[in-house]
């Protein structure tokens, strides 16, 4: 599901899409637009439902929101269920322990704009008080690790992990590249180790999470930012979608493997540049990382058509089932 965001720099969009990623065909009824216009605001599964909190809505860029809204599919609505502490424009978020959702960061625009060192955890419905980050952080990316351990890169290239046990925070070496609004995910090597990827510009980097080191990744077929991860257990935050197979795909049969992997690292929409750092049109593309050619593939529907349905970047997405929405 693919909620909102904004096409070519200048219209926000209060659309939602469905995307099939399994190839068998749009078999799912529209499901209703958006309350409001509005981009980068976070998504995840809550409850088996999806959630949107906060985004910047329509207008000037001092106006992101607080509001969190559910869709239920059995009347097609969103309806508003919760308010953040704090009204959050370009945060990111991740679940952690206890099915805990914890959201940081933002900002509220303005001359100068505030950018929001504070964080807040859902609990029971109801948002409180999480860990303060190590400095005020916008367009950053974030994914929970195994043992409750969160990732978070900044656009400035400086990246920090988090025990959400001790709530303790580490400074990270820097990759080598700083990326606009960097997307963040895990993966599993070959050992069944965690491992991190970011990404952004034209390019990605790999972090070992044992042992701290950073080795290059594949090149990103177009100079890209406004990243997202989608994982079974994360949120999928803005304009690049990202597919990450499940801590425990590597349990699964090789042919469902081979499935989750053909899914690895793919890109959906986002802010295209040009080579020279100019901004080029919003993307409605799917590219899925081939693992064995270490390489990206553009991925089409039936009739050669991308897979998107719009064109658009700063959206929000969640992957969901038949059971959450109308098929």
């Amino acid at each position: 599901m693919v909620v909102g965001g904004w096409t070519d720099g200048v219209v926000y969009i209060d659309d939602v899409d469905v995307v099939d990623l399994r190839g068998e065909g749009d078999t799912c009824n529209p499901v209703a637009d958006y309350p409001f216009l509005f981009r980068r605001g976070v998504m995840e599964i809550i409850g088996g439902r999806p959630w949107v909190c906060g985004g910047q809505i329509e207008g000037v860029a001092a106006n992101p929101t607080d509001q969190c809204f559910e869709y239920q599919k059995e009347i097609n609505t969103w309806v508003e269920v919760a308010r953040l502490m704090t009204a959050r424009g370009f945060p990111a978020a991740s679940m952690v322990a206890n099915s805990q959702w914890f959201i940081t960061g933002g900002y509220l625009g303005g001359d100068p704009k505030s950018v929001y060192q504070t964080t807040e955890v859902l609990e029971d419905g109801e948002f409180v008080p999480g860990p303060d980050l190590p400095e005020p952080l916008d367009h950053h990316c974030q994914v929970t690790l195994d043992h409750d351990v969160v990732f978070i890169g900044s656009d400035h290239r400086t990246c920090y992990l988090l025990d959400w046990g001790t709530k303790e925070w580490m400074v990270l070496p820097d990759p080598s590249t700083t990326r606009s609004q960097p997307a963040c995910g895990m993966i599993r090597n070959s050992d069944n180790g965690q491992e991190v990827v970011i990404i952004g510009k034209n390019s990605s980097e790999i972090l070992n999470v044992n042992d701290l080191t950073w080795r290059n990744g594949p090149s990103l077929p177009n100079f890209l930012d406004g990243g997202a991860v989608l994982q079974k257990r994360t949120t999928f935050r803005y304009g690049i979608s990202m597919f990450i197979p499940a801590p425990n795909t590597l349990t699964f049969d090789q042919e469902r493997r081979k499935k989750f992997l053909i899914l690895f690292k793919s890109l959906l929409g986002g802010d295209a540049y040009q080579p020279d750092g100019e901004p080029d049109d919003a993307l409605g593309t799917l590219y899925d990382f081939d693992a064995e050619d270490y390489i990206w593939r553009e991925v089409k529907g039936e009739d050669g058509a991308p897979v998107m349905p719009m064109d658009r970047e700063a959206h929000m997405a969640a992957l969901v089932d038949e059971t959450m929405i109308n098929c």
